[in-house]
């Protein structure tokens, strides 16, 4: 089952293939609203509709409340 907000989420690591890249970009064009989450303001990030910049050392807790939202609001099935 699939919520209503969102489509499709994707997450890719830094320096992830660029055929990826251009889909994204192609999926943007479409209407697919891009986020990037990254230290460095990256070429993809110019081109992202927000950027979101974060601290060195703060990936963990930024994952955690990820998570956290993510689960708050129903966006996943939680299986135990």
């Amino acid at each position: 089952m699939s919520n209503p907000k969102f489509t499709d989420m994707l997450l890719f690591p830094r320096g992830f293939r660029m055929r990826y890249y251009q889909r994204i970009l192609r999926a943007q064009a479409q209407g697919l609203r891009v986020i990037v989450i990254d230290q460095m303001r990256s070429d993809m990030a110019e081109r992202a509709d927000e950027w979101i910049a974060v601290r060195s050392g703060t990936d963990g807790a930024l994952a955690l409340g990820m998570i956290r939202a993510i689960i708050k609001e129903g966006f996943s099935i939680v299986i135990l």
